[in-house]
Parts: C-alpha cells; sequence; structure tokens
C-alpha cells in the first residue's frame, strides 16, 4: 500500500438486484491483493456479488474538504471543484454517476446548481403527478413487482408486470403463483393492484415533495463563506 490514507474493503451488492452496494462492516485490507484472497472465504450469498473496492481515511482529508451543494456532504475540494463522489462500482470496469455536485464549485461558494436541481426535481415531481392521474384513470397501466429467484445469480430479482383493468385476468394467469410479495391469497382483484400502485405513487410523491422543500431551504438560506486565492480556500 503506497499511501496510508489508502486501505481496501469488500463490497456486495443489494439482494434485490438494485444498484446500491454496501462494504462488509469489519474488514479492512492493506493491499487488493489480501481483499480478493478474502473472498472465498464469505459466506456463500456473499461471494455471488463481492468486489473490492478501494477507500481513504476521511480523517486524512478533512482540511480539505467543503460541501456540495446538492448532497451537503463535505467532500475533498483542494482541486477547486468538488471531487467525483455519490457514484458506485459494482464491479466489471464501469460505475454509476456522480452525484450532481460533482465537479462544480462547493456550496460555500456557489448554489447555481442547487438550484438547477432543484429545477429538475420540480420537473420529475410535475411528471410524477400527471402520470399517478394516468395510472387512476386507466390510461396508463398498474405496475406490480414481485421477487424471482434467479438460480444462476443465487438470488432473487424483482420481476415487473403491467397490466390494464381489460388485461389483467391474462397478467394473473401468465404469472401464477408469482403474487404473494404484495397481496396474499385467492383475493386478486385489479382495484386492490391499483390501490397498491397508487399509494406506492403517493409515497414517492410526498418524499419528492420533501426533498425539494429541504433543498430550496439550504437554496434560500445560502450565503457564501469562502473564495478562491492562490489556489486556496479562504474564508471570506
Amino acid at each position: 500500500m503506497t499511501d496510508a490514507s489508502t486501505y481496501y474493503v469488500i463490497c456486495t451488492t443489494s439482494p434485490w438486484g438494485h444498484q446500491r452496494t454496501t462494504a462488509i462492516r469489519g474488514l479492512k485490507f492493506e493491499t487488493k491483493e489480501a481483499a480478493e484472497a478474502h473472498i472465498p472465504m464469505l459466506a456463500a450469498y456473499q461471494r455471488q456479488t463481492a468486489f473490492v473496492d478501494v477507500r481513504k481515511d476521511k480523517s486524512k482529508d478533512e482540511a480539505y474538504q467543503m460541501h456540495c451543494q446538492c448532497c451537503g456532504r463535505a467532500i475533498f475540494a483542494e482541486t477547486g471543484s468538488i471531487a467525483h463522489h455519490g457514484y458506485q462500482r459494482p464491479g466489471d470496469g464501469w460505475q454509476t454517476a456522480s452525484c450532481w455536485g460533482a465537479k462544480h464549485l462547493p456550496f460555500e461558494v456557489s448554489r447555481n446548481v442547487l438550484g438547477d436541481l432543484i429545477k429538475h426535481l420540480e420537473k420529475r415531481l410535475e411528471g410524477s403527478i400527471d402520470y399517478r392521474g394516468k395510472v387512476a384513470d386507466g390510461s396508463e397501466p398498474v405496475r406490480h413487482k414481485y421477487p424471482v429467484y434467479d438460480s444462476r445469480l443465487g438470488r432473487s430479482e424483482p420481476h415487473l408486470v403491467t397490466f390494464f383493468r381489460e388485461t389483467f385476468d391474462a397478467a394473473v394467469a401468465e404469472n401464477k403463483g408469482g403474487w404473494v410479495n404484495r397481496i396474499y391469497g385467492s383475493n386478486k382483484t385489479f382495484d386492490r393492484f391499483l390501490a397498491a400502485d397508487l399509494n406506492d405513487r403517493d409515497s414517492s410523491i410526498r418524499n419528492q415533495r420533501i426533498v425539494i422543500k429541504e433543498l430550496q431551504a439550504r437554496y434560500d438560506g445560502w450565503k457564501q463563506t469562502h473564495k478562491r486565492m492562490d489556489k486556496v480556500w479562504v474564508r471570506i
């Protein structure tokens, strides 16, 4: 290990097939080779999606951190902009997108990207409300997900079914035995699935509104506290 602040961890992906990854607690290695050598000793369900990731001791970078406009996290910004963060590395040489605030000025200096994010989320909220109405009036299909075990992957994956009122019976017949995730028994009516779908959408809309409200409060309360001088952040 060339950098004393660097260490390696073993990460696994969510058993439900989401892109979220989590480092296994209590396991830190000085080299990538040591971490990879430990993977065969993990439980079978962990070995299925395990991969090695590199981390840095956050305490080493605290003096160089500023705050991201969008997520509010303290992030390395000594180069003049917020470093890439918020992404994940599921493996196979690729990674997910970074946070909106990555590679932009920190919150101590600007709120412009935060304003762009709020507008984006407001537009997405409008779309969610509009689509919810279309599902309610029957012009868009009801959605239902249930887990299906994939023996090849060794884990359950979400399976999506969509249907209208007139195609509901056919959808049930095609997916017989797979409807136990949310609604049990023989009482599988279209209206129950419609209500469950709308309830999920209502919950999502509420959460979107909460996030927008919190971000707007940060935006409205913003005040510049730092500026860049001779490649160094200086409090003003």
